[in-house]
């Protein structure tokens, strides 16, 4: 795993969760990023209740620090 001891956890891969994260990354924040069903599966069932631009918002965020 990761750094042991981050700066800021962050709950949820949602859409608000993914932007927090993204954010925070940006200013060189370390991130714990975790979500009750994973990362992936969590995330990928959300989208499909989200708008085209929720998704390509999330999906960005996502890919900017895979």
């Amino acid at each position: 795993m990761g750094d042991a001891n981050p700066d800021v956890v962050v709950i949820g891969t949602g859409i608000i969760g993914s932007f927090v994260a993204y954010e925070l990354a940006k200013l060189g924040m370390r991130l714990l990023v975790i979500d009750r069903a994973g990362l992936a599966p969590g995330h990928i069932a959300r989208q499909r209740r989200q708008s085209p631009d929720e998704r390509q918002i999330a999906g960005g965020a996502l890919r900017s620090h895979a």
